[in-house]
């Protein structure tokens, strides 16, 4: 009986044994599929904060991003209306002659016959004081200004906006084959024809550098003329001169002049006449 029950001892003790290593293996898998959970948990939760910061930082990236482009675009559209109103006023707007002046009538050609060699233009027109008028058949078209510079030409109408935009022409600094220093740039007061495709040189403001704004306007006529003519090839088509540049007709405004200007059949379609 003795022996019995020591057995039965033995077998008990080998079955809690068994019992508790099986509780302690049960409990350790259940803690390391716990802490599994915790650690994906982290981790789920880790890259959804990061993905979260870098959608924030990127749709700041695109908010700065739209502002700078926006203030750019709104910097370039500044400078751009700056530089179309410096043109607009450099037009000279002809008025409506509603009453006669008292010398239209007196002579005023005999301004352009005078020569140029030897004197500034400063003096010239300080020293030349005669009255008078000028009449000329203003051609139909685009009033605009011609401007060569750095080796192409541009025109802009009488809002300061571009009519053509950098195309070679004859006239010093015009193209690039006769492109000089940014100083020698050319302004002349034209009328467009698109049928013709050429530019009516009315009236110089500024040639090779040299500003004619201050000179009178017999001076300014013709010095134009006698610089236009100089230059080879501006009054045709070319590959070096996209548009043609021929001067008007000017008369001088006594009954004759008005005649001429008034009858004649010139090469272009007439819109008025202009005085000057």
């Amino acid at each position: 009986l003795a022996q019995k029950s020591s057995r039965q001892k033995q077998i008990q003790q080998k079955r809690y044994r068994a019992f508790e290593s099986l509780l302690l293996n049960a409990n350790a898998n259940a803690n390391a599929n716990l802490q599994g959970l915790d650690s994906t948990s982290i981790l789920v939760s880790d890259s959804v904060t990061t993905s979260m910061c870098v959608d924030e930082r990127s749709q700041k990236q695109q908010v700065v991003g739209r502002k700078t482009t926006k203030s750019r675009k709104g910097q370039n559209a500044y400078r751009y209306e700056k530089i179309e109103q410096h043109y607009s006023e450099e037009f000279q707007l002809p008025e409506w002659m509603v009453d006669v002046p008292d010398d239209l009538h007196l002579s005023a050609m005999a301004k352009m016959e005078m020569t140029v060699d030897g004197e500034s233009s400063d003096a010239i027109s300080s020293s030349e004081e005669e009255k008078g008028w000028f009449v000329i058949p203003r051609p139909e078209g685009t009033r605009c200004l011609v401007i060569t510079r750095n080796g192409y030409t541009e025109s802009r109408k009488k809002t300061g906006k571009i009519l053509h935009h950098k195309f070679p022409s004859k006239l010093p600094n015009g193209a690039h084959s006769s492109r000089t220093k940014a100083s020698e740039f050319c302004v002349l007061d034209c009328i467009f024809q698109e049928i013709l495709g050429t530019y009516f040189v009315l009236d110089l403001l500024c040639w090779k550098g040299q500003l004619m704004t201050e000179c009178s306007a017999a001076l300014r006529l013709f010095w134009l003329r006698s610089r236009i003519s100089e230059v080879f090839g501006i009054d045709t088509h070319g590959e070096d001169n996209q548009y043609r540049f021929v001067t008007v007709p000017v008369y001088d405004c006594n009954l004759e002049g008005l005649k001429n200007a008034y009858n004649t059949q010139f090469s272009y379609v007439k819109d008025g006449l202009l005085f000057l």
